[in-house]
């Protein structure tokens, strides 16, 4: 009956009502039956229904707040998530820790985005260091999200430091070809590293540097199809950090096709455009990009 009322809500359209069916559906499959007498398909249809149950909560969380406009249902969104995961994580997920980590690491961070967009950036902090103890891999897009919020915080020599770390992990899977099943999210991902060091450096005064990670910022643009950069290959949606303030038109706006040298002609311009600004001391840094999951 539950999950004739999650279907039926979510052909409709109604994503918030649907996934209030479906966590009152698996809450009330999980206490049915006690956990020593689950069998295994079950344990796997119970599996199954969590991820999804977590996975949708976060993207519709991040839809409240970023196109909706809506902070208060994108709370209650990724509250959901969390509840679950607190509540039958250990059951669900008891053969596959995996798994589970990730999806409590994901939601995690898209905390840290919520708390962020709403200008608490101490919560937001507090929320990306309970990722960081559960995470038992790289995740760049966490490692971005730390450079976001601390950039914020005026914290830019920490901040540079995770961009930093981003980069180079990212760079070496790259080339050890470790993330081929999905290039595309890495070399997105590659291109917001680029930028948010790019702008601590900017940040710290150090010019040179800034300028060369704005070109390596562009050139990657130029070698990736045009995106919008939402989120990394684990849902994770990944910021860019404020520069300074002066926001340049970005050469992925263009509506020409891009020409093969290693810089569009209008992309040279704007980065000795901003060059030129940079040494004057006239052009005020911009904001880091964070990531979110999806």
């Amino acid at each position: 009956m539950l999950y004739d009322l999650y279907s039926k809500e979510k052909q409709n359209g109604n994503e918030f009502k649907s996934l209030q069916f479906l966590e009152e559906y698996i809450s009330t499959f999980i206490r049915s039956i006690p956990e020593n007498q689950l069998t295994a398909e079950e344990l796997e249809h119970l599996r199954r229904l969590t991820e999804k149950f977590i996975v949708k909560c976060n993207v519709v969380a991040m839809d409240y707040l970023t196109n909706q406009r809506n902070k208060n249902m994108s709370k209650a969104c990724l509250d959901k998530a969390k509840n679950i995961i607190d509540l039958y994580g250990r059951i669900v997920f008891k053969e596959e820790e995996e798994k589970g980590t990730k999806l409590l690491v994901s939601t995690l961070s898209n905390f840290s985005v919520f708390y962020k967009e709403c200008g608490n950036l101490e919560k937001a902090l507090n929320a990306l260091n309970l990722a960081q103890k559960a995470e038992t891999h790289f995740n760049a897009s966490l490692e971005l999200n730390f450079c976001a919020v601390l950039s914020q915080m005026n914290r830019h020599e920490e901040a540079l430091n995770h961009g930093l770390e981003a980069l180079r992990q990212l760079e070496l899977f790259k080339k050890l070809n470790r993330i081929k099943h999905n290039i595309a999210s890495c070399n997105e991902t590659l291109i917001i590293a680029f930028y948010n060091v790019a702008v601590e450096y900017e940040h710290l005064k150090q010019t040179t540097s800034a300028m060369e990670y704005y070109s390596k910022e562009n050139a990657s643009k130029l070698s990736a199809r045009p995106s919008t950069l939402t989120s990394d290959s684990r849902g994770t949606h990944v910021r860019k950090v404020k520069p300074p303030s002066l926001v340049l038109p970005q050469p992925t706006a263009l509506k020409k096709p891009l020409a093969q040298e290693a810089l569009h002609p209008v992309t040279e311009v704007l980065i000795i455009f901003k060059s030129l600004y940079l040494k004057r001391g006239e052009l005020r840094v911009p904001t880091c990009h964070s990531t979110r999951v999806q």
